[in-house]
């Protein structure tokens, strides 16, 4: 059964009509169009789309005045932004939601590792520590939420980092966020970038730790926390 990790408040329904860049989607609300930031750079296919409906938040600063938050599928909306989806993760692992992850709780955020900023880093009272890198995974094939959408030398590199981390003793976890209503499973997507279920599986015979955890976002502002262990695919 879906549990409720995060209450989004002003929501306001709207019609995707262009994506102007990474960062900008123009947007059509009951009585004018607007500008709206997306904090996810991926490609979106099937998502991001003219006629596309969506719910976006208003924000008071910056060159936009709203966030786009989620899209529309069927009754339902996936989950598009990715510091939203962190924040979910965030409150499922301090509420111990997520059953391999008891225990652990987070130290830091952004840590700068080597040459890369990776996600979280998570302590247990034992005085062990974990590296924890999360990735955004809206992409769908019918069945599958996948990642990346597009060519990532920044995602390969995480990965890679991960790897070297691991392989000098440190715990390292790599976190699939499947945000897309319909996923049953996930699986990295070897047309957008072969190079990441490559890196993924050295990652995994490494010995990094390689879950996936599916949220989905309601009407009401609901995110849901739909499986904490959602079947990974190599």
């Amino acid at each position: 059964m879906s549990k409720s990790v995060l209450e989004l408040k002003d929501l306001i329904p709207c019609e995707i009509m262009e994506r102007i860049n990474r960062f900008v989607v123009k947007i059509k609300l009951v009585d004018r169009t607007e500008m709206a930031h997306l904090r996810n750079t991926g490609r979106l296919n099937g998502l991001v789309e003219r006629g596309k409906y969506a719910l976006c938040i208003p924000k008071s600063k910056g060159k936009t005045n709203f966030l786009l938050i989620g899209v529309k599928v069927n009754e339902s909306y996936a989950l598009i932004d990715t510091k939203i989806q962190c924040l979910a993760f965030e409150h499922a692992i301090e509420n111990n939601l997520i059953p391999w992850l008891i225990g652990w709780k987070i130290k830091e955020k952004e840590k700068t590792f080597l040459d890369s900023r990776i996600d979280y880093v998570l302590v247990k009272q034992t005085g062990d520590s974990a590296l924890l890198e999360i990735k955004s995974a809206v992409d769908f094939d019918g069945y599958y939420s996948m990642y990346p959408d597009c060519p990532t030398d920044r995602g390969l590199k995480h990965l890679r980092t991960l790897t070297y981390a691991r392989k000098k003793g440190m715990a390292c976890f790599i976190v699939f966020i499947a945000a897309h209503p319909l996923a049953k499973a996930f699986k990295p997507n070897s047309q957008a970038d072969p190079r990441i279920k490559k890196a993924l599986i050295q990652a995994k015979n490494a010995g990094c730790v390689i879950r996936s955890i599916k949220f989905h976002l309601e009407k009401n502002g609901k995110v849901l926390l739909d499986n904490p262990s959602l079947d990974v695919v190599l």
